[in-house]
């Protein structure tokens, strides 16, 4: 699988922004209930399709994703999956999630990858 993968530290405001972490609360990686949820973005090789996700254990996600297991991405020839971003509650994931899905997010995501390809 060829894939590329993009990090943007920063978490993001719905219009696209560096967000303010002021007031969040954090658990440091290793602590009893922390858990880390990866929003990634898979681009089909022929660049026809798109599909957007989430997950815990992003490894595990890829190889349901290439052995068919996805209905939404069955039909992939092949694809590169891009991270998006790192979420630490599940709440804020799915708002991201939605974000990223939204035309402005995909606008958005568009524009990164055409600096990268």
């Amino acid at each position: 699988m060829d894939r590329a993968i993009i990090f943007f530290n920063a978490p993001l405001s719905s219009n696209g922004q560096p967000a303010s972490t002021r007031g969040a609360r954090r658990r440091e990686a290793g602590t009893p209930g922390f858990m880390e949820f990866i929003l990634y973005w898979l681009v089909s090789n022929d660049f026809k399709y798109t599909y957007i996700g989430f997950t815990d254990n992003i490894k595990r996600r890829i190889i349901e994703h290439q052995r068919g297991k996805v209905k939404t991405t069955k039909s992939f020839n092949g694809f590169r999956c891009f991270v998006i971003e790192k979420v630490i509650t599940i709440q804020e994931t799915r708002k991201r999630e939605k974000y990223w899905k939204s035309a402005a997010g995909r606008k958005k995501l568009k524009e990164y990858f055409n600096k990268i390809k």
